[in-house]
This record gives structure tokens, sequence and C-alpha cells, in this order.
């Protein structure tokens, strides 16, 4: 014997679902955003220190390359934004900025 459920839905006086009235704003402030990016950076970081299962048996380097296949699975485009980003700041504070400096002699 099959039993059917009914497809009710509640509804308020203006006959709108009430699933659908229900909206609940998150307020995003500074400080829920630093705790995020905290958040993933340490998560970044376990996941650099803890021993990867099943890699005890490999070499150094294949340990370096399941540590990265690990980690490009895991974070995806976001660890390649992050590098490129990383050697962005960098070279250009070293290449641009240092010479650019030393040139207007701000630097001795």
């Amino acid at each position: 014997m099959k039993s059917s459920r009914s497809n009710q839905t509640l509804t308020d006086e203006s006959g709108v679902p009430e699933a659908a009235t229900k909206v609940s704003a998150v307020e995003v402030t500074p400080e829920k955003q630093a705790r995020g990016f905290r958040g993933v950076v340490r998560r970044f970081k376990k996941d650099l220190r803890e021993p990867l299962p099943g890699s005890d048996h490999l070499g150094r380097w294949g340990k370096i390359k399941a540590r990265f296949v690990h980690l490009a699975k895991r974070y995806g485009w976001k660890l390649l934004v992050a590098v490129i980003l990383y050697y962005l700041i960098r070279d250009t504070i070293l290449y641009i900025v240092i010479p650019y400096l030393i040139a207007r002699h701000f630097i001795d």
C-alpha cells in the first residue's frame, strides 16, 4: 500500500508561500571577512604540514608531487591566483619600485 503526501505549502495572507517571505540578510563585516581569510590560511597551512596518507612509500620528489596534486585538487584556481598575485607583487617591488626609488635618489 502506497502512501501519498499532500503537496501543500503554507501561505501568508497575500497568497505568497511562507518560505518566500522569510529572507535573512547576513551582514558581512570586515571582521568576519578577516576571520574567513585567516581560516583559509590556517587550513592551507594545516594541509601543507600534515602527512598525506599513502605517501610513505614515495621518495622525496614523489611526496612533493603528491602534495602538489592534493593542494591543486583541494584549492583549484584559488591556489593559482594566489601564486600569481604573490609573484606579481614581489617582482613589482623588486624590479620596478626599488629601482625607481634609487633613480629618484630616495634610497642611497
